[in-house]
């Protein structure tokens, strides 16, 4: 991997943080209950539900499906469930616009999210991010609200702006920041701005924040979701097994054991997760499965598909399939094997340890050899908008608003999950979680950006003391 593409992740990593610092990963985002959604056409004669298939708030598995009101006619499905933010259905019932307020973690396309998404007869047309709606490179939130907080900077130092509530048009706009009239979507944003998205099109434009329709938009149609809430399945269960992985043992002449377990220690493992979707009767599809030690893949999905689960619980029948996590582990039936091959996992794993931990390099990416050759090779990997993003955080605490970006990066490259010289480097001076590792170097590295080198030339000497 060249130094260029290096950069280029630092750089996507770092401003995903800094764009939404307190984002948090989609699998803390599930909630205990859902909704159906359903919104009509202005003019009443197409509606459009849509359904959740799964507890992640942002996750877009479920569908959406739009009706002819006149004749039940269904029309077209979109795979998409669009029941966060705000929807709009044309009044041809042709064209959806899906609008969110923030835009969630990238961590693979399923569940990227952009702030508007336009679909078109079933499929998706056109998508817009806050960025490019506002012309706002910082701005967190899509949607005007009078709680909303600029991070400015005056003086060299950031500071928090609040928006103040300026007259009634402002308490107005902050519960209702969208209106749909004459088959556009008109937006206030964040950033006191009006956006408008005409969808026979799907372009937009923009207007003064204080535009004059204002006046005329209080008169149009509000939009307003109906709901219907249900309650979150718990989560499945095989028939009467104890783990999901007794109910495919057959099928792959192996012994299930807990996916996480002592005995781990003593056998070879094979693990395989991922998410299977239940329907009522208790039949399971395979939507994502990571087979992460090659067991035979087919035998796999077909044992899945082939076990009867029980149902998933509350869910209401037009939704049909609830998606639910799926963890299995085995390992080989004849005990005596499955020590053997765990003694030779051991082996293998000490002798890939040695290496990685005196290897310059790991997988083409350079690994430094301590906090200032960390501070060296962040300052040429870092663009200059992104080192004084970090300078001009308040405090080296503040820092941890880098933990899912760049944080992440750091310990899943620079080795100090699975070890590499500089993992070492922070074990020998006491530091021994990967978490605490990245932290501790973006914290000295603003006490660098700020010529503050005490600190961090005292926590580098004590190892060299130790030894």
């Amino acid at each position: 991997m060249s130094l260029k593409n290096n950069k280029l992740i630092l750089i996507i990593s770092l401003l995903i943080v800094t764009v939404g610092l307190h984002k948090p990963a989609y699998s803390q985002w599930e909630l205990f209950n859902r909704n159906i959604v359903t919104v009509h056409s202005p003019n009443g004669n197409y509606l459009a539900k849509s359904m959740p298939h799964s507890r992640i708030q942002q996750s877009r598995w479920g569908r959406t499906e739009v009706y002819d009101v006149r004749t039940s006619t269904l029309l077209y499905t979109i795979p998409e469930c669009l029941t966060e933010g705000t929807l709009y259905l044309s009044n041809d019932g042709m064209t959806i616009a899906h609008i969110l307020d923030t835009e969630y973690d990238r961590d693979t396309t399923k569940y990227a999210t952009d702030a508007v998404s336009l679909f078109q007869n079933g499929k998706v047309w056109k998508r817009y991010k806050i960025s490019q709606l506002t012309d706002c490179d910082t701005c967190d939130n899509l949607l005007f609200s009078c709680d909303i907080v600029d991070i400015r900077n005056e003086n060299g130092k950031t500071i928090k702006y609040y928006h103040p509530i300026e007259n009634p048009r402002d308490t107005m706009l902050s519960n209702r920041p969208t209106y749909f009239m004459d088959d556009t979507v008109f937006i206030f944003t964040s950033n006191r701005k009006l956006v408008k998205i005409y969808l026979p099109t799907g372009a937009y434009s923009t207007d003064s924040f204080k535009s004059p329709i204002l006046i005329k938009l209080q008169s149009a149609i509000s939009g307003e979701r109906q709901k219907k809430d249900f309650n979150c399945p718990k989560m499945y269960a095989s028939n009467s097994f104890e783990h999901e992985g007794e109910a495919l043992e057959k099928y792959l002449d192996m012994k299930a054991t807990g996916y996480w377990e002592r005995n781990e220690k003593k056998y070879k493992t094979y693990r395989i997760y991922g998410w299977l979707c239940i329907d009522t009767a208790g039949r399971a599809s395979v939507v994502e499965l990571v087979n992460r030690d090659s067991l035979p893949e087919k035998k796999v999905r077909d044992a899945i598909e082939n076990t009867t689960w029980v149902a998933p619980k509350d869910i209401p029948d037009e939704i049909g399939c609830w998606n639910q996590k799926f963890h299995a582990a085995f390992r080989k039936s004849d005990e005596h094997v499955a020590m053997k091959e765990k003694k030779i996992e051991l082996k293998k794993e000490r002798e890939e340890y040695l290496q990685r931990a005196v290897a310059d390099r790991i997988n083409g990416v350079y690994i430094p050899k301590n906090l200032e050759d960390c501070f060296h090779t962040l300052d040429t990997l870092l663009s200059t908008k992104n080192i004084l993003t970090i300078k001009n955080f308040n405090n080296r605490d503040e820092t941890i608003k880098l933990h899912h970006g760049l944080g992440t990066w750091l310990r899943n490259n620079w080795g100090l999950w699975g070890g590499s010289r500089l993992q070492k480097y922070f074990l020998e001076r006491g530091i021994k979680h990967p978490d605490d590792m990245s932290a501790a170097i973006l914290k000295y590295y603003y006490d660098y950006l700020h010529g503050q080198n005490d600190a961090w030339r005292e926590f580098d000497a004590k190892g060299k003391k130790e030894k």
